[in-house]
């Protein structure tokens, strides 16, 4: 059979000073400035969704600048080939690069 054992805690607060319950008037005052700083970012959070609310957000725009940024950078990677291969063609030394570009 078994046994089942039950174990009561009770503990005890005796507070000696009644005043450390109390807040100073510096906590008073710290207390009131948050309250005023917590109204204060509501307000301003009701205002910017408010705002927010009001916009008129076209998202083909943001699709429109992803194509033409892709356009974009498929150029510029073919015009860093071009200049690689033209650079593999011409040879390094002052007179040439500058009679190459003579030339053009």
């Amino acid at each position: 059979m078994p046994i089942n054992i039950i174990i009561t805690i009770s503990i005890t607060i005796i507070i000696t000073d009644p005043t450390a319950l109390l807040l100073s008037e510096e906590d008073m005052s710290n207390t009131q400035d948050i309250k005023a700083e917590a109204q204060e970012h509501t307000y301003q959070a009701a205002l910017l969704e408010e705002e927010l609310g009001q916009m008129s957000v076209n998202l083909e725009t943001i699709e429109a600048y992803r194509a033409k940024q892709g356009e974009f950078d498929a150029r510029m990677q073919e015009l860093e080939q071009i200049t690689a291969q033209r650079d593999e063609v011409c040879c390094t030394c002052i007179t040439c690069v500058v009679g190459c570009r003579e030339k053009q």
